[in-house]
């Protein structure tokens, strides 16, 4: 077990990619039943706009992407 605090970091990640994974997933379902498209500038405002909150959030971090995860973002 590996804790930062009072926080499990492995079961918070845990919980962090179910979560993510859940939400792919409903949102998938939505954009296929409402027929909603998201273009490139958008999913790029979305990145961004994601990384600033994150950046705010944990200023101190030194947060960016990467050029792997906008690949991998663009595969999905």
């Amino acid at each position: 077990m590996l804790k930062v605090g009072e926080i499990d970091i492995v079961q918070q990640s845990l919980n962090n990619e179910f979560q993510i994974e859940r939400l792919t997933r409903i949102i998938e379902l939505l954009m296929l039943k409402t027929s909603i498209h998201i273009d490139k500038d958008e999913l790029t405002r979305i990145d961004n706009d994601a990384l600033k909150t994150l950046q705010q959030r944990y200023p101190n971090s030194g947060i960016k992407i990467t050029s792997k995860e906008v690949k991998n973002a663009a595969d999905k």
